[in-house]
């Protein structure tokens, strides 16, 4: 591997630390990307796809190949880069409406009826509702997001985010209508 290369590793490597992933993935992705480095004619989109074309056969067994030579692409802003959404906050609503009062009603039966929770947590999860449905009127993952993203902005911490989350995916389950949203890290 020549210099260059080996800045380009030396320089990915100190960015994949700062990604969140965990070291059994860097792991993976620092190998692959070693590999690729060590072995491609060039390193751009051309480069890839010949690599790729060539180890079809490793990349068949090795699930994160992939992922980890576009990450690398699109950290060297070659392109293969992953578009970030923007989420908007959603805007607080006048008013919770008559029928999301009665679901969160029957919600909030339900769980004590069938679940043995404390006083504390059903006021919790009474809470969170209460203050998605000041924000939404229908649940739904957009909307779920929009309003996780109004919490962040609102500086509430991650701990507390969860909270809100575990009750939005409780509430959602109950309706049959289960959604799993991602957590920020504590």
């Amino acid at each position: 591997m020549n210099s260059d290369r080996q800045k380009i590793l030396t320089d990915y490597i100190s960015y994949i630390y700062t990604t969140g992933r965990t070291y059994d993935t860097i792991g993976k992705y620092i190998k692959h990307v070693t590999d690729f480095l060590e072995m491609a004619k060039e390193v751009n989109r051309r480069g890839y796809l010949n690599y790729k074309r060539e180890n079809a056969d490793v990349m068949v067994r090795h699930s994160l190949m992939c992922s980890a030579i576009c990450d690398l692409l699109s950290f060297l802003n070659i392109g293969y880069g992953k578009r970030e959404k923007t989420v908007k906050p959603l805007e607080k609503l006048d008013v919770i409406s008559e029928k999301n009062k009665k679901l969160l009603h029957d919600f909030i039966i339900w769980l004590t009826d069938n679940n043995d929770y404390s006083s504390h947590t059903v006021d919790i999860y009474y809470t969170s509702i209460k203050m998605y449905f000041e924000y939404a009127n229908e649940v739904n993952m957009d909307n779920c997001r929009r309003f996780i993203k109004s919490l962040e902005e609102a500086k509430l911490s991650p701990a507390t985010i969860r909270l809100r989350i575990t009750a939005i995916e409780k509430f959602s389950k109950w309706m049959k209508k289960p959604i799993e949203l991602k957590r920020p890290k504590m």
